[in-house]
């Protein structure tokens, strides 16, 4: 049985899918963390699929998301 990892490696039509797919949805939360919490806490830029966030608040956020 083949793994989702392995799966997407061999299909390359599926992992671009996948890649742009992630690339937008990054974008997204980016976009919405810069809009509704960049006044209140520090949005560090990146490239990842996922946003960095530094201040206290941030703290309280990672703990109310937890």
């Amino acid at each position: 049985m083949w793994n989702k990892s392995e799966y997407l490696f061999k299909n390359t039509t599926k992992l671009g899918t996948f890649m742009n797919n992630q690339r937008k949805l990054a974008g997204k939360l980016k976009d919405i963390f810069e809009k509704e919490v960049s006044d209140m806490m520090t949005v560090l830029s990146n490239e990842a699929n996922f946003v960095f966030t530094y201040d206290e608040v941030a703290l309280e956020l990672g703990e109310y998301i937890r």
